[in-house]
């Protein structure tokens, strides 16, 4: 358990390394093949109370579901943009969970 500890605190060590790093970047583009891993969380209890804690949201298909037809939208709205001549500005990604 002791190596679990030590990974828990360098990980944590090494978000708030890049965060402070990267924290004044605004509007940087993806390119292709770079990814974002996300979580969702909940927050239980008020800020002042001290069994606050953190629990993983058991939302996520409801989320995936939400975020595609979103993507799905800004897409057919871009086709409609392109064929009237406009300029064709979106750039479609994927929604999916990562298993393994």
């Amino acid at each position: 358990l002791d190596s679990l500890r030590l990974v828990r605190e360098h990980g944590i060590e090494q978000f708030l390394a890049v965060f402070r790093r990267c924290r004044h970047i605004e509007g940087d583009a993806f390119k292709w093949g770079d990814e974002v891993e996300h979580g969702i969380f909940s927050l239980v209890g008020g800020s002042g109370d001290a069994s606050r804690s953190v629990r993983i949201a058991l939302r996520s298909p409801e989320v995936l579901a939400e975020l595609r037809a979103m993507e799905a939208k800004r897409g057919e709205t871009s086709k409609a943009a392109c064929s009237e001549g406009k300029a064709c500005t979106h750039e479609p990604c994927t929604w999916m969970p990562e298993y393994g």
